[in-house]
C-alpha cells in the first residue's frame, strides 16, 4: 500500500511537471511561463528525489508509528501543490528561489515530526555537557564561528561599532581618548572602508579635546584583543575583535547557566540557557562591539551574588556600570532600590556600610564627567562643553519636549515593533511573561527584585524614545535579557497546561527558522528605527512576504517618523494581554491533551499546506516601500527596483549604473505595446529583456517598439517586468528614456 501510495504521488508530480511544460506555455496572455528547457523538470524531480530520500532515511533511523507516517507521505504530497503554481512567476532566479524554499520547508517540517513522535522518550544529556564549563566551551565555540562571517567588509563593523574600535585605537596609538586627531586623520580606515561621522563632543578645554560620546570602558577592554589582531593585521584585526567579545557572550552564558541551576530543576536549566545562548537577542551580540553583552554578564553576576547573601560585590559591579554608558546609570539605580528594599524589609540599617562601594563608583563617575566635561550631568558626553543655561535647557526638554505618544510607543517597540522588536524574531521570548505568573505565585520576592532593576532601565529608554539604531533587533533589551530568560524557566517548570506547552514549541522551531535566515543573510537584522526612517516593513517579512500577501501589514510598527495608525499595533496588543489573562486564569489547572491523532495530523498537514503557499507557490516579490512613478489618467504605475533612478511624472526617467535597470508596470488595463524613447548618446546601447526574453524591437531613430506578448495578470492588475541592460565602455553609464504605453485593441 505504501509504495503504492508513493508511486501514486511520483506519477502525479511528474505528470503536472510535464503538462507545465507542455501546455501552459501556449496559453498567451494568461500568464507569463519561461519554461524552454528541460531545467524546470529536472529541478521539479530533483526535489521530489531529495525529499523522497530524506523520508526513507529517517524512516529507517526512527521507529515511527502509523500517524507520524501518514505525515511523511504528507509532506512528500506537498510537492503536488508546490507544482500547482508554478506557473506563477515572473522569472527563472524566482522559480529556483521558491523551489529552495519548498525543500526546506519540507526538510524542516519532516525534521519537527521526527523530533515530535520521540518527545515521549525523555532526552538525555552527557554529563559532562550538563557542566558549566561545557556549556562555556560550547557557546564561545559557536560565537567565534559566526564570528567568521564578521570580518568581511558587507558584514564588518556597523552601527556604532567602528567608534568604539577608534576610542581602543586612540588608547593603542595614542595612550589617550582624545578621538580629535583620530577622526581627522580617518585612522578608522585601518579597520573599516569608507567614511564615518563623528561621534565626539568637545571637552572642558575646548578645542584640543574631543571624546566619544561611547564610555570608554569597553574599549579599554578590548585593548590586548585590538594589539594583537593589530599585529597581525588584515581581516585578523576584525576577526580578534569579534572574539574579544564572544568571549564575553560565552561568559555571559555560562554564569546565567549556573545561576539558573541554582533557582531550578538541571532539565530546565539546561534547556533555557541554550534557548538563552543561541537565538537572538544574545547570539548577535555576542559577537558584537556594544557594551551591552558586557552589561548583562555583569548584571547576572551582581544578582546571582546578592542571592546568595554577598552585598560589597554586587554593589561595586552595580556603581561600576556607568562607565560603559549613561544609560546604564537607570540599571545600576535599579540595583540600588534592591539594595535599599533589602535594608528596609531586614532592618538591617547598620550593615548599610556594606553598599558603599556603589556610592563610591557612582561618585568617581560623576568626578569623571566634571573633569572631562566641566559639569556633571549624565547627558554631558552626549553635549560636552555646555553652558548652564543649555544644560537646563536639554533638561527641560527632555522633561516636557517630547510627545508622550511616543513615549508610550518606544516601550512598545521594543517587544513589539516588526524592524527591531524582541518578539517578532524570538516569539519564544512570549513565554517568559506567562513565566512572572508562575514567579508572582512561587517567587514573589524575585520577581519584585528582577522589576526593579529591569523597569527603570526600560522606562528611561522608552521616556526619552531611544531606539537601537542600525543595529541587530532588540538592542534596548540585550543588557536585561537575562531576566526574560529567568522568567521564561519558571515557565518551564511550572507549566501545567499541554496546549500552551506545545505553543512553545512551535514558537522554538519559529525562532530557530529566523535565525537560520539571517545567519544566511546577516544583513536582514541590521535595520535603523530612528526619525528618519519612513519604511515600516522590516527585512525579514518583506523577504518573507509574496506578490498576493504582504506580511509587514499584519505585524506592528512604532516609526516616530510615521504619523497615523497602525492597527496591528493594537489588535497584537489586545492578543497578548487577552492570551496572558487568560492562562494566569487557568494555569494551576492541568490541561491534558485534548487532540486526537487526527486533528494533530490535520493541524500538521494545514501549516505546511499554508507555509507552502506563503513561501513557494507565488513570486516573492512585494511591491511596498518600492519607488514609484505614476500616470493617474491611464491608470499605470512603474515600480523601480534600482534606487539609482530618478524620474518625473510624465514618465521620464534617468539613469546612471552600469548595472541593468529593472523595472514592473502595473497597468488596470492590459497592454499591448510598449514605446521606450532614448535619450542618450549614440555610440551607447541598451539591451531590453521582456521578464526574461531578450526583446526583439523595432526600431524609428531612438525609439525602441516593443510588443507585450504575454502578462502576468493579478485581480483587476497586469503586470509586465523589462530590464534594461546598458552596454557601455566606461565606468558608469548614464541615459534617460520617456516610457508611452498603448492598451488592447478591440
Amino acid at each position: 500500500m505504501k509504495r503504492i501510495l508513493l508511486m501514486l504521488l511520483i506519477a502525479i508530480a511528474h505528470g503536472i511537471a510535464l503538462y507545465n511544460i507542455i501546455f501552459i506555455n501556449k496559453q498567451g496572455r494568461i500568464v507569463y511561463v519561461p519554461y524552454n528547457d528541460i531545467y524546470y523538470y529536472l529541478i521539479v524531480a530533483s526535489i521530489f528525489l531529495l525529499i523522497t530520500i530524506i523520508y526513507f532515511i529517517l524512516r529507517k533511523a526512527l521507529l515511527v508509528d502509523k500517524s507520524v507516517l501518514t505525515l511523511y507521505f504528507g509532506y512528500l504530497g506537498g510537492i503536488v501543490v508546490f507544482l500547482l503554481f508554478t506557473s506563477l512567476f515572473f522569472t527563472k532566479s524566482d522559480f529556483i528561489r521558491r523551489g529552495k524554499n519548498f525543500f526546506l520547508i519540507a526538510l524542516g517540517f519532516i525534521l519537527i515530526t521526527a523530533i515530535i513522535s520521540q518527545r515521549r522518550k525523555k532526552l538525555s544529556f552527557p554529563k559532562r555537557l550538563e557542566a558549566p564549563v561545557f556549556i562555556f566551551l560550547i557557546a564561545l565555540t559557536a560565537y567565534i564561528v559566526f564570528s567568521i562571517s564578521g570580518i568581511f567588509p558587507s558584514v564588518g563593523l556597523l552601527g556604532d561599532e567602528p567608534h568604539y574600535l577608534l576610542v581602543t585605537y586612540s588608547i593603542v596609538h595614542d595612550g589617550d581618548i582624545n578621538v580629535r586627531n583620530n577622526y581627522l586623520n580617518q585612522h578608522y580606515h585601518q579597520f573599516i572602508q569608507g567614511k564615518i561621522g563623528v561621534q565626539a563632543v568637545l571637552g572642558k578645554k575646548g578645542a584640543p579635546e574631543f571624546y566619544s560620546i561611547h564610555m570608554p570602558l569597553i574599549s579599554i577592554y578590548m585593548v590586548p584583543f585590538y594589539w594583537i589582531g593589530n599585529f597581525f593585521g588584515g581581516a585578523f584585526l576584525l576577526f580578534c575583535v569579534r572574539a574579544g567579545m564572544s568571549l564575553v557572550g560565552a561568559l555571559l552564558s555560562y554564569y546565567f547557566y549556573i545561576f539558573l541551576r541554582k533557582e531550578f530543576l538541571q532539565e530546565t536549566a539546561l534547556k533555557v540557557c541554550v534557548l538563552f545562548s543561541f537565538l537572538p537577542p544574545v547570539f548577535f551580540y555576542a559577537r558584537q562591539l556594544y557594551p551591552e553583552t558586557a552589561i548583562a554578564l555583569l548584571s547576572v553576576i551582581a544578582y546571582m551574588e546578592y542571592t546568595k547573601g554577598r552585598k560589597v560585590l554586587p554593589s561595586l559591579i552595580a556603581g561600576a556600570m556607568p562607565f560603559f554608558g549613561a544609560k546604564y546609570i537607570a540599571i545600576s539605580c535599579g540595583f540600588l532600590l534592591v539594595f535599599l528594599k533589602d535594608i528596609i524589609i531586614k532592618r538591617e540599617y547598620r550593615k548599610m556600610y556594606q553598599y558603599v562601594g556603589w556610592f563610591l563608583l557612582t561618585g568617581s563617575y560623576l568626578l569623571y564627567l566634571k573633569i572631562m566635561y566641566g559639569y556633571v550631568i549624565p547627558t554631558a558626553q552626549y553635549q560636552g562643553k555646555t553652558g548652564e543655561e543649555t544644560v537646563a535647557g536639554l533638561i527641560i526638554n527632555y522633561i516636557f519636549g517630547l510627545n508622550w505618544k511616543h513615549r508610550i510607543g518606544s516601550f512598545f517597540s521594543y517587544f513589539l515593533d516588526q524592524r527591531d522588536g524582541l518578539l517578532p524574531y524570538v516569539p519564544v521570548y512570549f513565554f517568559a511573561f506567562l513565566g512572572m505568573v508562575w514567579a508572582y505565585r512561587r517567587a514573589r520576592h524575585r520577581l519584585f527584585d528582577l522589576i526593579l532593576i529591569a523597569l527603570p532601565y526600560i522606562g528611561v529608554y522608552s521616556f526619552l524614545t531611544h531606539r537601537g539604531g542600525f543595529c541587530p533587533p532588540a538592542r534596548p533589551l540585550v543588557a536585561i535579557v537575562w531576566i526574560f530568560g529567568f522568567f521564561l524557566a519558571f515557565f518551564y517548570e511550572h507549566n501545567k497546561s499541554i496546549p500552551f506547552k506545545r505553543a512553545a514549541f512551535i514558537t522554538v522551531c519559529i525562532s530557530i527558522a529566523i535565525l537560520a535566515y539571517l545567519i544566511y543573510d546577516p544583513l536582514a537584522a541590521y535595520q535603523a528605527t530612528t526619525h528618519h526612517v519612513l519604511e515600516r516593513s522590516s527585512t525579514l517579512l518583506k523577504n518573507a512576504s509574496n506578490f498576493y500577501a504582504n506580511l509587514s501589514y499584519g505585524f506592528p510598527s512604532y516609526l516616530k517618523s510615521q504619523p497615523g495608525y497602525w492597527y496591528a499595533n493594537y489588535i497584537w496588543l489586545a492578543i497578548l494581554f487577552a492570551v496572558i489573562l487568560y492562562y494566569r486564569r487557568i494555569s494551576q489547572h492541568l490541561h491534558q491533551d485534548s487532540l486526537n491523532a487526527g486533528l494533530k495530523i490535520g493541524f500538521l498537514l494545514g501549516a505546511y499546506v499554508l507555509i507552502i503557499l506563503q513561501f513557494s507557490c507565488f513570486p516573492q516579490l512585494t511591491l511596498r516601500g518600492m519607488n514609484y512613478a505614476e500616470d493617474q489618467q491611464n491608470g499605470i504605475r512603474v515600480y523601480m527596483f534600482q534606487k539609482k533612478a530618478t524620474f518625473s511624472s510624465d514618465m521620464n526617467f534617468n539613469y546612471t549604473s552600469t548595472k541593468p535597470l529593472t523595472f514592473l508596470i502595473e497597468s488596470k488595463n492590459e497592454l499591448d505595446t510598449l514605446v521606450i524613447s532614448f535619450n542618450k548618446p549614440q555610440h551607447m546601447q541598451v539591451r531590453v529583456h521582456y521578464f526574461e526574453t531578450p526583446a526583439t524591437p523595432y526600431f524609428t531613430g531612438n525609439n525602441r517598439i516593443i510588443k507585450l506578448a504575454f502578462t502576468y495578470k493579478k485581480g483587476f492588475y497586469y503586470y509586465y517586468l523589462l530590464t534594461l541592460e546598458p552596454l557601455c565602455p566606461e565606468p558608469t553609464c548614464h541615459f534617460g528614456f520617456h516610457l508611452s504605453m498603448r492598451g488592447v485593441g478591440p
